[in-house]
């Protein structure tokens, strides 16, 4: 064979060779399965209706005030039931379905120790965490071009709510690790 035929590993191979397994098993399954995809384009179509009513809502008053902040209060609660509610619901369910499938003890004798699982699953809902704000950025740009947000106060928010959307999925995992039956 020719050198050049050779086909060298692309930078996501290599990440997907050495990340955990559970972390990638956990993205790929949440990813193809209807729960977190129906959740996400649910959260989609409620903050683009939450946007409208909040701008609607806003010009309807007829005062110049700026109307970023109402809008972003009405689109911030939405969003928040996505990474506050969806996220750790979807991190509770793949624990609690590790006991169903019997996967946990595979999982065991595979080598992988505990807390690489717990790492996986943590994982897992960070990247979805990560879809749900990435999914979020539009609205909150729109909300500062609306005038009356704050931008560094707004990123320290949102850095806030990742970290509290990952302590509610750290619980989850827990209270997933100790169900015993599948909530989906």
């Amino acid at each position: 064979m020719q050198p050049d035929a050779i086909a060298s590993p692309t930078f996501l191979e290599r990440i997907g060779a050495r990340a955990n397994p559970v972390l990638v098993k956990e993205v790929r399954s949440a990813l193809r399965g209807h729960t977190f995809t129906i959740g996400f384009l649910l959260v989609l179509v409620l903050a683009l209706v939450a946007s409208t009513i909040a701008i609607v809502f806003s010009t309807m008053e007829g005062d110049t005030s700026p109307a970023g902040m109402p809008y972003l209060i009405a689109v911030s609660i939405v969003f928040a039931l996505g990474a506050h509610g969806l996220v750790p619901f979807s991190a509770m369910a793949a624990m609690s379905a590790e006991h169903d499938d019997a996967s946990l003890e595979l999982l065991q004798l595979s080598g992988i120790s505990a807390g690489r699982v717990v790492l996986g699953k943590l994982g897992a809902a960070g990247v979805q965490a990560a879809l749900i704000y990435a999914a979020f950025l539009p609205f909150l740009a729109f909300a500062f071009l609306l005038e009356g947000v704050d931008i560094a106060a707004l990123s320290i928010a949102i850095a806030a709510s990742f970290l509290a959307s990952m302590a509610f999925s750290s619980f989850a995992i827990l209270l997933g690790a100790s169900a015993r039956r599948r909530w989906m």
